[in-house]
């Protein structure tokens, strides 16, 4: 795994290419709500379809609202032609989230996205789970398509709620896989990038609560 051991989080208000806007809190919602005191304190990553060299991610924002992760250049892809019927990548990374005692965190939303090219019988799928260090559950979103099919593809949502550990500043690992296969017939072609124009993105808008 690649560390950054001095990393520069850069303080924006709005993201460049996504609204980051905070949807209005349900009065019961509110209740459950704290106004965090938290830092990234550590950023690790590693994976075939994480760069090899450099390539050291920029981080917007702060765990108490947005975090934007993006890696300025990435081979995040997974292809096939030829005799390859199957082939799939990752990216994981580990955000170490120092925060105060008495709160826990959850990711809230997600946004991320990609490009799909396949011809007709390849399917390809992108998928980005979600678990803390030292704990087994976790929670995972995904998109997938089937082709022909030439398009790109966003998705912004909501994440299946899993909360940290009592204050314990539990790591949050963030894996995105993209895989495509053409389930074994030989000589097809097929493509999932998990990027934006080259630029390999993630976005996480974590919630917090007392515990």
């Amino acid at each position: 795994m690649k560390a950054l051991l001095s990393l520069p989080v850069l303080l924006i208000g709005l993201c460049s290419f996504v609204l980051c806007t905070p949807t209005p809190l349900s009065p019961r919602a509110a209740a459950d709500t704290v106004a965090p005191v938290a830092s990234l304190s550590k950023l690790t990553f590693g994976g075939p379809g994480c760069p090899q060299t450099g390539g050291e991610p920029w981080v917007y924002g702060t765990p108490t609202q947005n975090l934007t992760i993006v890696f300025a250049s990435s081979a995040f892809q997974a292809s096939i032609s030829g005799d390859t019927t199957t082939q799939r990548t990752y990216c994981q990374i580990n955000l170490a989230i120092t925060h105060a005692a008495g709160t826990q965190y959850a990711v809230d939303r997600e946004h991320f996205g990609g490009l799909a090219n396949l011809e007709e019988g390849v399917r390809g799928r992108h998928r980005i789970s979600y678990y803390f260090s030292g704990e087994l559950e976790t929670v995972a979103s995904e998109v997938e398509f089937g082709g022909p099919l030439q398009r790109e593809y966003e998705l912004d949502e909501q994440v299946e709620e899993l909360w940290s550990s009592c204050g314990q500043g539990a790591g949050l690992n963030v894996n995105s896989e993209v895989y495509v296969t053409s389930n074994g017939v030989k000589g097809k072609r097929g493509i999932m990038t998990g990027d934006f124009g080259g630029n390999a993105l993630f976005e996480l808008h974590l919630k917090w609560r007392a515990c």
